[in-house]
């Protein structure tokens, strides 16, 4: 459904109406929120296993917001088994990150789960906040530093403790997580949870923040430390956390990490029996891989068929003869906005298996080495690149002909309507005209 008009009275008719609907998938660009509230409440009249609630931007520029009311109509659809939330982007009563958590632990027949792209209410109590500003006006840094940080101890331990009601979602086989604002917790809890969903096939996970527990190895990291994107006390300790639980999960082909740093450790965490063994699929996203989490990587994963890198600029030809020497079946291969150079490409010829190379617009590897790394043969590399010269000069002779052809069409038009001083003989009617101009 795409109308952006589409009022509260119609999608409850239209449930009434289609009282056996499975399959319900709603995209739309009303900014009222009250419209995705009577989605939910419709929804609730049927009996669903696909519901996919899709916020397109409106035509009024105003975002949406994923209301409590929402969220609770949903953790009422019991037989849910395919839930996808995206585009929910306001913040103003939107729904907390531990109502979220509720509603979703009590999806048990939920397979397939993809959340992206969702502003959640912050959590934050006014007296913490009052708390911060008042020893910050007196200039009282280190007082104002331990409440901001004990306020962020607290959110985090009420995160996890919501994490744990969706110990219920332990036969989830497709999870996508991508830039959820406002999600509270630690790395271990989510390791915990994860590392419950043995039946997890696909995984997604993309620009999470989280906190470390208190206690664990790294609590004594400073406040600015935690606060990084990694929220761990050094570079990606957090993924290096979450990518240990993921080794656990042996029925996992395919993996996405999208905005978070992959370190070399990290890589390692992954490698650990049973690691990543049985992995098909593993794309890294901007992860600022180094050669040696590659060199890991490439040492993990004998079934891997495809491969994507892309805007990891430290991905260099090091790399890529590793991956050239450990994965004997690769297929594709994503290099998008890396540092690899034609010789690097060229050395990935030994992988017959290999099909498919992707490098960007901004590659500076020129198209024959792409091609010798695919095997193909020089005398066609040469015949299809001299065709492609021809077919680039053929275009531009035909640009230039068509050119002059206009510029011939332009001078006839200029020449009928401004002609010199001299008498035309009109073809009709033999009468002499004199056209001046």
């Amino acid at each position: 459904m795409s109308d952006s008009t589409t009022e509260a009275a119609e999608l409850q008719q239209l449930a009434q109406g289609l009282a056996q609907l499975t399959h319900f998938a709603l995209r739309y660009s009303s900014s009222a929120a009250a419209d995705a509230a009577a989605a939910a409440w419709a929804c609730k009249r049927l009996p669903l296993q696909d519901l996919q609630l899709i916020m397109e931007k409106g035509r009024d520029g105003w975002p949406h917001r994923l209301t409590a009311a929402v969220v609770q109509q949903i953790g009422s659809l019991q037989g849910l088994t395919k839930l996808i939330l995206e585009g929910f982007i306001d913040q103003q009563a939107c729904a907390t990150h531990q109502q979220l958590c509720w509603a979703l632990g009590r999806l048990t027949a939920l397979r397939h789960l993809q959340l992206q792209d969702l502003q959640l209410a912050t959590g934050i109590t006014r007296s913490s906040s009052d708390a911060v500003f008042h020893h910050l006006d007196a200039n009282d840094l280190e007082a104002a530093a331990a409440v901001a940080e004990a306020a962020a101890a607290a959110r985090a331990a009420a995160g996890d403790a919501a994490l744990v009601q969706l110990a219920g979602l332990q036969h989830l086989t497709h999870l996508l997580v991508n830039d959820l604002t406002h999600v509270y917790g630690t790395w271990q809890g989510l390791a915990e949870l994860l590392s419950q969903m043995t039946a997890m096939e696909e995984l997604t996970l993309g620009n999470i923040r989280l906190e470390h527990r208190v206690g664990s190895s790294s609590s004594s990291a400073s406040a600015s430390s935690s606060s990084s994107s990694s929220g761990g006390g050094r570079k990606g300790e957090g993924v290096e956390v979450l990518l240990a639980a993921v080794a656990q999960l042996t029925r996992l082909t395919q993996l996405s990490v999208i905005e978070m740093p992959v370190t070399a450790a990290a890589a390692a965490a992954l490698a650990r029996p049973p690691g990543a063994r049985q992995l098909e699929s593993l794309a890294l996203v901007d992860c600022s891989l180094s050669v040696a989490a590659v060199q890991a990587l490439a040492s993990c994963c004998p079934l891997l068929r495809s491969l994507d890198l892309p805007l990891n600029k430290h991905v260099n030809d090091d790399a890529l003869r590793s991956i050239g020497q450990q994965l004997q079946g690769l297929r594709h291969l994503g290099l998008q906005e890396t540092g690899v150079t034609d010789a690097g490409v060229m050395s990935l010829s030994r992988l017959t298996t290999l099909t498919s190379i992707q490098l960007g617009e901004k590659s500076n590897v020129c198209e024959a080495a792409r091609l010798l790394a695919l095997r193909i043969p020089a005398w066609t590399i040469a015949a299809t690149l001299e065709a492609d010269a021809a077919a680039v000069a053929a275009d531009t002779a035909a640009a230039e002909a068509a050119g002059a052809r206009a510029e011939r069409r332009c001078d006839l038009i200029w020449s009928l309507f401004f002609p010199p001083n001299e008498p035309v003989i009109g073809s009709s009617t033999g009468e002499v005209l004199l056209l001046k101009s």
